[in-house]
């Protein structure tokens, strides 16, 4: 066998030789792995019992013991099978090698997946119009910064690069399909990349493009800059100023006259926001205000100077995304915030002073994510929420009202929604009034695929929270209804958390969850999975269940089709 010894060995060839090497390599990669899971399940007993009937080599059913080796068997050849997609469409490059006349010495030393940054100009250069403007909207994160892409997606949907998440999507897919990106943060249970980090030598080319063409304008450090032309440029970052102790850039006030007809305004890392309360309300051609928190981690503390900011930012009517997400010492969204007829999508998550949400909010017509999960001291959901038509994402639902005189937005409501498919709810911390079939009307949400569902403080609750659950948990064991809990026949993941019931059985049956692929159980009173098989779900992940009990006799009896466990300070699951 042969070995490479360096660059200047290699020699160079055409695009279709190298696809075509590639592809047979990989079609050998998936052949061999799958040889290897036939021979763990042979280690499988054989004439396996699922639903009353005997089966012979079921694919789906493996010896827990051998879990995890098909599980990273599983994954290769997933890993396999995108990268042979990606190559097909023949994405990668496909002009730049090409290029015969590209010196040895261009590719000597890079570890990089770009020979040169010449290659890499041709590949940029060679993309649409639509996927070249979401690159170009990652010049103002660092290279390798962790990125997440619900957040990048957002963002593309408030620049109107694309319409939709859907959309979105493909072209996250298309920019790491071709190195632009790189996936980050992988999750162990998950084959989707939901994180990237952009490559140093992407970054760099990215920082100078983006400047000549002004996308942004950058200073000497390769920092967005507040301050700038904007005759060239109608996008502006704010960054923290290292002047000297802590809270320095309480008083420095963003709104230069010269700073006008903005489209984006992001906050990078500016942790208390001070705004020009008239110019803020003058931009009416913005559509991204980004001033919360877009790092996944919490340690970034923002705090709005003035509420008077958040007035003037409802006069901005062109706004498609709105983000406040961890923003410290907001208490209220303003009635006003009904001027936004053209936002798609408002983050609130983490705002841990919100206490209440104006009615307003059902005038927004075009929203599609509404996020107020970790907003501990809200009461109840406005009840124009139900008439959001276009609305797909939901998360943090309060179940209940604050009083039994309010009129609040009931889980019945939220089933007039036609495209919702993404919904999470909590039981609240504090006394809510509760409809006793209340959870049964999820139902009625016929797109739903992802559903979480949380109840506060069930471990330990006393008075009047306890009554909450109590009645909560008589609705799912079917007090009224005469039955478990009812699920949207779309559902395909279900998380709970903090459940107070101790059999599985009290809240759902196999036979009403037919496609439910995704269970997860984070902390609670559960004790047992019931003795119930036949159990469809792939993925299930249980974590701080200290007094759950079962061995792996059972669990395989009962989760047949089971592909990935997780266990977590899980004590008494053997």
């Amino acid at each position: 066998m042969s070995t490479w010894s360096g660059a200047a060995s290699m020699p160079l060839r055409s695009a279709a030789g190298v696809f075509s090497a590639a592809d047979n390599r990989l079609k050998e990669i998936d052949t061999l792995v799958g040889e290897i899971q036939m021979d763990f399940r042979s280690l499988h007993t054989p004439n396996c019992v699922f639903n009353g009937e005997e089966i012979e080599d079921d694919d789906d059913v493996v010896d827990p013991e051998y879990l995890e080796i098909m599980t990273l068997a599983g994954q290769i050849r997933s890993g396999v099978r995108e990268l042979q997609t990606a190559l097909d469409r023949k994405r990668i490059y496909d002009s730049s090698y090409g290029d015969e006349d590209r010196s040895m010495e261009e590719t000597q030393g890079q570890a990089c997946w770009f020979p040169s940054a010449s290659q890499l100009e041709l590949v940029i250069h060679s993309l649409d119009a639509q996927l070249r403007h979401c690159l170009l909207c990652l010049a103002m994160f660092p290279a390798d910064e962790l990125i997440k892409k619900k957040m990048l997606i957002h963002y593309w949907i408030g620049e109107g690069i694309v319409q939709s998440v859907t959309a979105g999507k493909d072209c996250f897919t298309d920019l790491l399909s071709r190195g632009l990106i790189q996936p980050a943060c992988q999750r162990q249970h998950c084959s989707k990349v939901h994180y990237c980090k952009i490559p140093p030598i992407v970054s760099n080319f990215l920082v100078k493009t983006a400047h000549r063409m002004g996308f942004y304008q950058f200073d000497g450090e390769g920092k967005p800059m507040e301050d700038f032309d904007s005759e060239r440029s109608r996008r502006a970052c704010l960054w923290k100023r290292q002047i000297g102790g802590r809270g320095d850039d309480v008083n420095e006030l963003y709104g230069p006259s010269s700073c006008k007809d903005l489209l984006t305004l992001y906050n990078f890392n500016r942790q208390y926001v001070n705004m020009d309360k008239t110019w803020l309300s003058k931009q009416a051609e913005m559509s991204t205000l980004q001033l919360g928190q877009w790092k996944p981690s919490w340690r970034h503390h923002i705090e709005i100077v003035s509420p008077e900011t958040l007035e003037a930012a409802t006069m901005c009517e062109s706004l498609k995304y709105l983000s406040l997400r961890g923003i410290s010492l907001i208490e209220y969204i303003p009635d006003s915030i009904g001027n936004l007829q053209n936002l798609v999508v408002m983050d609130l998550r983490a705002c841990h002073y919100l206490e209440k949400l104006s009615d307003s909010i059902g005038s927004l017509r075009k929203l599609q994510f509404l996020d107020v999960s970790e907003c501990y001291l809200l009461d109840e959901m406005p009840g124009g929420i139900g008439s959001l038509e276009e609305l797909q994402v939901l998360k943090g639902f309060l179940v209940g009202g604050a009083t039994s005189k309010s009129n609040p937005c009931r889980l019945a409501d939220l089933a007039s929604l036609p495209k919702l498919r993404k919904l999470s709810i909590s039981t609240g911390r504090r006394a809510l009034v509760v409809q006793e079939d209340e959870l049964n009307k999820l139902q009625g949400c016929t797109a739903l695929e992802s559903l979480t569902i949380t109840w506060g403080a069930a471990a330990a609750a006393q008075g009047p929270t306890r009554q909450l659950i109590s009645g909560v948990e008589g609705s799912i064991k079917g007090t009224s209804m005469g039955s478990e809990l009812l699920l949207p026949l779309r559902l395909e993941k279900l998380d709970l958390r903090r459940t107070p019931m101790e059999n599985l059985m009290h809240l759902l049956h196999p036979g009403n969850a037919e496609n439910l692929k995704r269970l997860y159980i984070r902390g609670g009173k559960l004790k047992s999975f019931g003795d119930v098989e036949g159990w469809n779900v792939e993925t299930l992940r249980v974590r701080f269940l200290e007094v759950l009990e079962c061995d792996w006799e059972r669990l395989r009896a009962s989760f047949g089709k089971l592909r990935f466990l997780e266990m977590r300070e899980c004590p008494n699951l053997t």
